[in-house]
């Protein structure tokens, strides 16, 4: 008996009986054996044993699922607890950094856990102070040397634009990314192939950096981002992003110095080209002429224009293009929209082409005269070669052209009583501003 309480019974052998059992609780226990008899012996009663249990001791352990770790990795410290007599200990342990507390956790199954991702970078003191409980004693493993080293990084380059043109800002940025936790800091190297763009510093792991306009020439760039390290991660360098830029853009314009212009008269078209991007345009112009795909003439460029001049286009309505062929790999070629160019003129024709007038008589021909490319205004109408005893009147002796209807005039031959017989030429003359033509007919005096 423990006091009042049975721990249990045991036959008797040999005049004695014996009891083993390990669950007595810490403390003092009044402990009695009672005989309980039998036919020929009445039962007795011993005196109290005081019985002293005491805390069982313990030693405790420490070990890491990482060593070395890398800063930001997770590792976890596990404090197993021994006992002398195989019992399974409750209660907690507190793990520490030297004199540091990290953590205090509960005991299950003789061991206690801490999982940490927040070591800073360098050699670490690790104990693991079992508390104790009722039952057992406070232990205290010895030190661990948990050794944490840089972390890993990976970098990887973007660009805000891709393909960009010349002449335009395109900004890269860069990624860097720890292999677990944290955020590195630290500067960025960009680089176009082996030459450096500059290096610009992190924010939140990115670093971005904007290149001057005309710095990445038209072409196809290999850009690089190369992080160069701080005290808790390592450098890395990215794969090789490839940036295309494309040649920047013209713009080409065709205008004339005439528009009309008189048939046989010099005109000078010139072509202008020009870029959003400041620089020196290089290259020629090739100027085309009513569709055709062969140039009547080419030019080069010189401060921004190209010039030809003809006076041999026909009369009519002419289409003229400009096309800008660049010699710069930084412009693109362009080709203006199309001119049409106007080359003014008329004809004059006579009907009937030869008449028979009488002495005394008249006789009428009829002049037709046409535009051509769109020409309009007057033109003076005159009559030579009559004869002398005769006359030659025009009516109306000034026709107006209205650039696309043709237009006539009735010429009146009059031969006097006393006029020669025969056959004479009589020519008819129109004339616009410089421009003269003229047509003859055939007249037969009887």
């Amino acid at each position: 008996m423990d006091g009042s309480t049975s721990l249990g019974s045991a036959a008797l052998s040999s005049n004695s009986a014996q009891l083993t059992l390990s669950a007595l609780t810490t403390g003092t226990h009044a402990i009695t054996a009672v005989y309980s008899g039998n036919a020929n012996l009445s039962a007795s009663t011993s005196a109290a044993l005081s019985q002293v249990v005491n805390a069982a001791s313990t030693t405790t352990s420490v070990t890491s699922s990482q060593t070395p770790s890398a800063f930001g990795q997770s590792v976890t410290f596990t404090a197993t607890i021994q006992t002398a007599f195989g019992s399974s200990p409750t209660g907690t342990v507190t793990f520490l950094d030297g004199a540091a507390t990290l953590a205090t956790v509960s005991v299950s199954g003789n061991a206690a856990q801490l999982s940490l991702s927040g070591l800073s970078l360098g050699s670490h003191s690790i104990t693991a102070k079992y508390n104790g409980d009722p039952n057992f004693t406070a232990s205290t493993s010895a030190s661990f040397a948990q050794s944490v080293t840089q972390a890993a990084t990976t970098t990887n380059v973007t660009s805000n634009s891709n393909p960009s043109s010349y002449g335009q800002s395109v900004t890269f940025s860069a990624l860097v990314s720890p292999a677990y936790t944290g955020i590195p800091t630290g500067t960025v190297t960009f680089f176009d192939g082996g030459t450096s763009l500059g290096s610009a510093g992190l924010s939140g792991g990115v670093a971005t950096l904007t290149t001057a306009a005309t710095s990445l020439l038209a072409g196809s760039h290999s850009i690089t981002a190369n992080y160069n390290g701080d005290s808790n991660f390592l450098a890395s360098a990215s794969t090789a992003f490839t940036q295309i830029v494309n040649p920047a853009a013209t713009s080409t314009t065709l205008s004339s110095s005439a528009n009309s212009s008189a048939a046989g008269k010099s005109v000078t078209f010139t072509a202008n080209v020009s870029s959003s991007v400041t620089s020196t345009l290089t290259g020629t112009v090739n100027f085309y002429l009513d569709g055709g795909t062969t140039p009547i003439a080419s030019s080069s460029l010189s401060a921004g224009s190209a010039h030809f001049s003809t006076s041999s286009l026909g009369a009519g309505f002419h289409t003229l293009t400009a096309a800008f062929i660049s010699s710069n790999s930084n412009f693109g070629s362009s080709t203006s929209a199309s001119l049409m160019q106007s080359i003014t003129d008329f004809t004059i024709t006579a009907s009937p082409s030869s008449n028979t007038i009488s002495r005394g008589s008249s006789g009428t021909y009829t002049l037709t005269l046409t535009p051509l490319g769109g020409l309009t205004g007057n033109v003076s109408l005159t009559c030579s070669g009559a004869p002398s005893n005769g006359s030659c009147a025009i009516s109306p002796s000034t026709v107006t052209l209205d650039g696309t209807n043709p237009a006539q005039a009735i010429v009146t031959v009059t031969i006097n009583h006393n006029a020669g017989t025969g056959t004479r030429t009589l020519t008819f003359k129109g004339t616009a501003g410089t421009t003269t033509h003229s047509t003859t007919v055939t007249l037969h005096i009887n």
